[in-house]
């Protein structure tokens, strides 16, 4: 069996790590914005409905 040994500067392993957690951290933001988004549209939905119920008492 041969052993292939790799050996690679700390800094092209310190640039990949940056890169890869910048783009972990652009996934997790964009998955919050969607869960916020949806929270506030259900929320907005509701008094909508609200508000058209009490428009239509009105009348």
């Amino acid at each position: 069996m041969k052993r292939c040994s790799l050996k690679s500067k700390d800094e092209i392993f310190l640039k990949a790590e940056e890169k890869t957690s910048k783009m972990k951290a652009a996934r997790d933001r964009r998955r919050m914005l969607k869960k916020q988004l949806a929270k506030e549209a259900k929320l907005i939905g509701e008094d909508s409905l609200e508000i058209l119920k009490e428009f239509e008492m009105l009348h």
